[in-house]
């Protein structure tokens, strides 16, 4: 299984890193903690996509 950075995930989503983030701490986006960094199961993507990328507006703060 191919794990996502949060980078990897706030690019293919067109949104901001604070947002992704953010999206982790909140618990609307599930989360593997290894060593510093989260990663992200690709099949977790379809709840970060309704849950989240739909609040974000275009210049990158939550609307």
């Amino acid at each position: 299984m191919q794990l996502l950075t949060v980078p990897d995930v706030a690019a293919k989503y067109n949104t901001s890193i604070r947002a992704v983030q953010a999206a982790i701490k909140d618990g609307r986006l599930p989360a593997i903690l290894v060593g510093k960094q989260y990663r992200i199961d690709p099949e977790n993507m379809g709840t970060f996509v309704r849950k989240v990328v739909p609040t974000i507006n275009p210049e990158g703060g939550a609307s």
